[in-house]
């Protein structure tokens, strides 16, 4: 993949994988798709925490047309912002993330999108952002793991998908021997 602290290569497509002595509560655990990565900063879609939120509890007070989904939204990052959506459907996106997997924020897209249950689609509430070079300074520290994304990884529900993309990952931090599973939640108890 080349350098990617020293010649910027776009994260766009990856996965963030929190490493097992990441600090930061806010990503133990997780997986974050990256959307955008710059000179200027990244952003990108923590994948697997879902809320306690349906989507058809949160159409109700978003809008007033149908809702088909029967899933939960995602936290998909400690920084607040508009509803975001991830799925296949290429009339209704605004960028390709990686191959199966398109993204949109516009909201007249998500409304098309939640009327029909037949495709992957994974609804998300805020993201994770970086100004620029710091993201570049948290994998120098090896707070992350760079793994490629799948359509198939970003729309699993397997609670314990972190710690199966993680184990194969583990080397790339100089942690090959460590069970992912037997990782606490909070680091601080390591």
């Amino acid at each position: 993949m080349g350098d990617i602290i020293g010649d910027m290569s776009s994260l766009i497509g990856q996965f963030l994988l929190s490493s097992p002595h990441m600090s930061d509560g806010n990503f133990a655990h997780t997986i974050t798709l990256m959307i955008e990565h710059n000179e200027q900063g990244a952003m990108g879609v923590v994948i697997n925490c879902p809320t306690e939120m349906t989507v058809e509890r949160a159409w109700e007070r978003y809008s007033e047309s149908p809702c088909a989904i029967d899933d939960v939204i995602y936290d998909g990052g400690p920084c607040p912002g508009p509803l975001l959506a991830l799925h296949d459907n290429a009339d209704l996106a605004m960028a390709q993330i990686c191959t199966g997997v398109l993204f949109t924020s516009d909201p007249d897209q998500i409304e098309e999108l939640v009327k029909y249950s037949k495709q992957p689609l994974r609804l998300l509430i805020g993201y994770a952002g970086w100004c620029g070079g710091q993201l570049e300074s948290e994998l120098a520290r090896n707070d992350w793991i760079i793994t490629p994304a799948s359509a198939q990884d970003v729309f699993s529900d397997d609670p314990a998908h972190w710690a199966k993309l993680v184990k194969p990952n583990l080397n790339k931090i100089g942690l090959p021997n460590v069970n992912p599973i037997s990782i606490p939640t909070d680091p601080s108890m390591n």
